[in-house]
């Protein structure tokens, strides 16, 4: 008796392999080691009473799913690291290999500039990690697909993670040169700037320091609480990569202003007997514009 058998088409997982069914022999030529992909599956029979032919089937061993671990240098959680001037890496481990398969990840990183170092500037970056070895086409990352042959898997050998460079922090505090003011003078403020990395300078800051003060030449030597105060204007200064605050505020005194009457220019208008007399004395300095109209009393 002559009877046709066909070989139903099956799959499996790569590092997987099911049994033959009894009592048919079949042949596919598969291995727990065999490479994804679809192969040929033939038969034999060993029933004497029947002359079997075989029709043919296939097998497909699927990808299997590993896992992609990102790691970054100096991670100050939830992927963040604070600007150094100097590249920040990531790096990604593979999981879920197996037959001692050596799968790595190989990372890259998408910037849109090109003639700076990658991942420098304060911003945010996204890494890739795509499988990289002589077997990566047996594994996948994830899939997309619902398996139907109309929406085919489609396997996916990469994993992305973003992250961030944060801005690093710099204070400016500012003084009055001198500590005191003459009473009626320009005030003269300075500043240092502490916080930069690497060999970084005020160079790479943009924008000029401004000043936040309640002095004003002419204003009084009794200001409220004794002194007069000079903080740093924010905003002033503005970087990419820095995070620029002003110090807590200084105070400074303004000082009585010493000033020399010259007596020799009394001058006697009149001597008439029972009349006052007239007289007149002149400052020998300069006065400034802002104190010039002072009386002295």
């Amino acid at each position: 008796v002559g009877l046709t058998a066909s070989v139903d088409t099956t799959d499996g997982k790569y590092g997987l392999v099911g049994d033959d069914p009894d009592p048919w022999k079949l042949s596919a030529n598969i291995s727990e080691t065999s490479d994804a992909g679809t192969y040929t599956i033939s038969g034999t029979a060993t029933n004497g009473n029947y002359s079997v032919k075989f029709i043919d089937g296939t097998y497909t061993i699927t990808p299997r799913q590993v896992e992609i671990d990102f790691t970054l240098r100096g991670d100050e959680g939830g992927f963040t690291v604070t600007y150094s001037g100097k590249p920040q890496k990531m790096t990604a481990e593979v999981s879920g290999t197996v037959n001692g398969d050596v799968i790595t990840a190989e990372v890259t990183y998408n910037t849109d500039d090109e003639s700076a170092p990658v991942n420098v500037n304060a911003d945010g970056y996204t890494a890739k990690a795509t499988l990289s070895g002589k077997k990566a086409n047996n594994y996948y990352v994830t899939s997309t697909g619902s398996g139907t042959a109309e929406d085919e898997y489609v396997y996916l050998r990469y994993a992305e993670q973003d992250f961030t460079i944060a801005k690093a922090k710099l204070t400016v505090e500012t003084y009055e040169t001198d500590g005191t003011v003459v009473y009626g003078d320009e005030a003269v403020f300075g500043y240092n700037i502490t916080g930069f990395v690497k060999d970084e300078t005020e160079s790479v800051l943009e924008g000029t320091i401004a000043y936040t003060t309640n002095y004003a030449p002419g204003a009084a030597s009794d200001a409220a609480g004794g002194a007069y105060t000079v903080s740093y204007t924010e905003g002033s200064f503005t970087s990419g990569n820095y995070e620029i605050s002003a110090a807590a505020e200084t105070s400074f005194q303004v000082t009585a202003r010493e000033v020399t009457l010259d007596l020799g220019s009394l001058i006697a208008e009149s001597f008439v007997y029972g009349e006052a007399v007239g007289a007149s004395a002149g400052i020998n300095e300069t006065l400034p514009d802002s104190i010039k109209g002072d009386e002295l009393g």
